[in-house]
């Protein structure tokens, strides 16, 4: 999870050309909550946007990347995942929706997510995914405006709106891991990560499904000798 959670480096692949209240960049919104890292904007249609070199493609980067996210229509994302995988990209973050939430195509879709993951070893978050949140490191993969508060309360959910919304359900967060669809990361690596991060001391979880369920048991009894877990099903 370090890669999605404390990366150097971002390639924001189909990002907005659109910028300013109301466009909900993503890549706006990540500056403004303080990544420092290195951002890669990644937009056929364009050549600046915000005043940064955007790339046609991820193979066009040519520097090391340690997260995509991408939000690009989905027909064309197991293709770019086999071009994230090809490069050496260790994880990915897939926003949009429309995969095994919407259609018979959309389930093929994310089965084919499932198998790249399998086969070559990289990590994915999503699909349906708002993403990540560190406020430990100013770090954020959500559009969406999120408040920036240091708290040690750390966030899985399966709906944005628990991550967006954090101060209504379970009042600010520290860090936030959106799990979404799970074609690949779910419940179990998010619990692992938050239950070993010294920076968490309360883990609150929502939860609409869970596949791995006696793993997940087995490995919340652990983590509830550390620190407490509240799940709301």
């Amino acid at each position: 999870m370090k890669n999605f959670m404390e990366p150097e480096s971002v390639a924001l692949i189909g990002i907005s050309r659109k910028s300013g209240p109301g466009s909900f960049n993503l890549m706006e919104n990540m500056i403004r909550f303080g990544f420092s890292g290195k951002i890669f904007p990644v937009n056929p249609n364009s050549t600046e946007i915000l005043g940064r070199k955007v790339y046609p493609n991820i193979k066009a980067i040519n520097e090391k990347v340690d997260l995509a996210v991408i939000s690009t229509p989905r027909e064309t994302t197991l293709g770019i995942l086999e071009d994230c995988a090809a490069l050496g990209v260790k994880a990915a973050i897939v926003v949009n929706q429309g995969f095994a939430d919407a259609d018979t195509v959309g389930k093929e879709l994310q089965q084919g997510m499932t198998e790249i993951s399998r086969r070559d070893g990289m990590r994915i978050l999503g699909p349906n995914t708002l993403g990540v949140m560190n406020n430990y490191n100013g770090f954020t993969t959500s559009f969406m405006p999120i408040t920036k508060e240091q708290v040690p309360i750390g966030l899985i959910c399966q709906s944005g709106i628990f991550f967006v919304g954090a101060r209504e359900f379970s009042r600010n967060i520290g860090k936030g891991i959106d799990i979404g669809n799970a074609c690949d990361i779910g419940f179990c690596e998010a619990l692992k990560y938050l239950g070993e991060d010294p920076e968490i001391r309360i883990i609150a979880i929502h939860m609409e499904g869970l596949n791995q369920g006696k793993e997940f048991l087995e490995l919340a009894e652990k983590t509830v000798k550390e620190k407490p877990v509240i799940i709301y099903k």
